[in-house]
């Protein structure tokens, strides 16, 4: 009689090969998962990057906007160049501009936190910054524009009163958090030019381990320059 060999797994040698799989997919996946969250903002962040320069150059040009003459906790000024703005942006909802922290449907409801995870003090359930206009663009982005006083040196303001764009590249999903999908551009009044949040002083904020209460507000210029995420 001849005997027939059958050549395969036991399922104990299954049950171990499935488990080492699983261990190795476990190590693996989440740091794959966070670079392509990575790419994904740093590709929102070029996207925004373009139309909002592009709009402040067309706004320059066609109005002669040498100055936007910006005066330090002004709703007035803010509504100025956000009427400016609201012409050259697509626009999906409108929030108007409100005093002090009022909830619009324009931000998300989850307070926006810094880098290092505290909750941003500019931010408040519905909103960013005070004195502040809110929009929602059509590519689901939100927007907010905002004063920065003369004291705001870590934005690039360079001791003049300006405004700052706030943005949330992904709308209201998550993290709601700067340097990750909330990122913030400043004009420079010497430039008479929209810039990155951090272009005057290279990004120190920039960092998950800093302790300060503006953590990741610089990312932005940070990111430009290195055209990656890696902190």
């Amino acid at each position: 009689m001849t005997r027939v060999t059958k050549n395969g797994f036991t399922m104990s040698e299954l049950i171990t090969t499935i488990s080492i799989i699983g261990v190795v997919a476990a190590l693996v996946l989440p740091a794959f998962v966070a670079r392509y969250q990575k790419e994904g903002w740093v590709a929102g962040l070029k996207k925004s990057s373009s139309f909002i320069s592009q709009a402040a150059s067309t706004i320059t040009f066609e109005n002669q906007v040498n100055s936007w003459n910006v005066t330090d906790n002004d709703i007035k000024s803010v509504q100025a160049v956000y009427d400016h703005f609201k012409k050259e942006l697509k626009l999906l909802e409108d929030c108007g501009c409100n005093v002090g922290k009022t909830k619009t449907n324009c931000w998300s409801e989850e307070v926006t936190k810094t880098l290092s995870g505290d909750p941003y003090e500019f931010a408040y359930p519905g909103g960013i910054g005070l004195d502040a206009c809110h929009a929602i663009l059509v590519d689901g982005s939100n927007i907010s524009f905002d004063i920065s006083g003369a004291s705001d040196k870590l934005l690039g303001t360079k001791n003049k009163a300006s405004f700052v764009i706030n943005i949330d590249i992904n709308g209201k999903k998550g993290p709601n958090m700067l340097g990750r999908d909330v990122f913030v551009y400043t004009f420079d009044p010497e430039k008479n030019a929209i810039t990155s949040a951090g272009s005057a002083n290279d990004s120190p904020l920039c960092s998950e381990s800093s302790d300060s209460k503006w953590s990741g507000v610089d990312c932005a210029a940070k990111i430009s320059v290195d055209e990656k995420m890696d902190y």
